[in-house]
């Protein structure tokens, strides 16, 4: 088990645990593009230390950490992203008790995979105009795809 793996299964929807976030804490847009960032920075930073260490290069994703039906995402590595990229993007802070309550997570926990998200990160959580940009681009494609195909 890792600081990201529950004690229990989650059972909520990753659109509504998203939805949940965002009407909870009032963010920008850019909170949530910088969300995407530090997930895909944490998953490959996860897949190299695995590397490192002799194991899988990939995140083992079970029902303790992935919900079954959005298997790329991870409910407890978005809060943390989602909690990083808030207090890097905006003015207002909100306690770790607030955020660990609007997660679903107890605070002690919410402190911990804080903490090693950071390391993962190398405490680097800064991104460049072009990456965003990019990220920014990822997003659109993917929302015009979904209006598209009529999901």
């Amino acid at each position: 088990m890792t600081a990201f793996d529950a004690a229990c299964e989650i059972k909520v929807g990753m659109r509504i645990y998203l939805n949940h976030l965002v009407k909870s804490v009032a963010t920008n847009p850019a909170t949530l593009v910088l969300t995407l960032v530090y997930v895909d920075r944490l998953v490959r930073g996860i897949e190299l230390a695995n590397r490192r260490n002799g194991r899988s290069g990939s995140l083992y994703l079970t029902s303790f950490n992935a919900h079954r039906y959005v298997p790329f995402l991870i409910l407890r590595i978005v809060l943390t992203s989602f909690l990083l990229a808030h207090k890097y993007t905006e003015d207002k802070r909100y306690s770790m008790k607030f955020m660990a309550k609007v997660g679903g997570v107890s605070g002690d926990e919410l402190k911990i995979l804080e903490r090693e998200y950071l390391v993962f990160l190398n405490y680097s959580l800064s991104v460049k105009e072009e990456e965003f940009d990019e990220y920014v681009r990822a997003i659109l494609t993917y929302h015009r795809t979904i209006i598209k195909h009529g999901h």
